[in-house]
């Protein structure tokens, strides 16, 4: 017996017994029908909120105001929950499904195939930043999965701005986390393999003094504050 199906049931009211509401990039509200089963067998969080005697569960509608959330990230993880694909590139189905199911490391990018790849990183990274809210623990670990599969294909700390808001995502979370923990130490070596290339020893000083001149990112400032660990 396969399992059920229930991509059908994401943002749609039919058998929805709860609605999710949060701000979206302009500031206005969305409300999202959700199903409180098929949240709950996916989160500690979720099912706590729609049986313990909460202030939001005790709505007659059920309904669950979310705060402080990339809004995009949390549509992606709530998605998920109904079975749905992480990988969303603004509708380019090929290169998804090369992401998705191709051997990546004897494939060639091109630079804007490149920036959507960093794009979905990025993204990806906010998706971690809400499963880790909302102790979604399989999308933690699945998001961790694809991390590990789509970051060797860029020079991580080559991204410019989206670099900023990669270490910016991940700034919040502990700092033994484990995706945390894995995207710096990415960035320490890519800086110190870029030295070797040119013949250049340095201390952990100036390899941060390095990914901050190529990126422009405030890596020193993360330092001082215990980031890059």
């Amino acid at each position: 017996m396969s399992n059920p199906d229930f991509t059908t049931y994401f943002d749609s009211p039919l058998f929805s017994d709860a609605t999710i509401t949060y701000p979206t990039h302009t500031g206005d509200k969305r409300h999202l029908p959700v199903h409180r089963l098929i949240l709950s067998l996916h989160s500690p969080f979720f099912a706590s909120a729609f049986t313990l005697p909460f202030r939001e569960s005790s709505d007659p509608d059920h309904l669950i105001t979310l705060h402080d959330d990339d809004p995009d990230a949390l549509v992606s993880a709530i998605r998920w929950c109904y079975g749905h694909s992480l990988y969303q590139l603004d509708g380019d189905d090929e290169l998804e499904t090369q992401l998705a199911y191709k051997d990546l490391i004897t494939m060639r990018f091109t630079a804007e195939e490149e920036r959507q790849i960093a794009g979905l990183l990025l993204h990806l990274m906010r998706v971690y930043v809400v499963a880790d809210k909302y102790d979604l623990g399989r999308l933690r670990e699945e998001v961790v999965v694809h991390y590990e599969r789509l970051s060797p294909l860029l020079l991580l700390h080559d991204q410019g701005a989206m670099f900023e808001e990669m270490a910016g995502a991940l700034y919040g979370l502990a700092k033994g986390d484990k995706l945390r923990r894995r995207f710096m130490a990415d960035v320490a070596r890519e800086v110190s393999k870029e030295r070797i290339k040119r013949g250049v020893k340095g201390e952990r000083e100036r390899e941060l003094e390095e990914v901050e001149k190529a990126t422009g990112a405030s890596v020193r400032f993360l330092s001082a504050h215990s980031f890059i660990l």
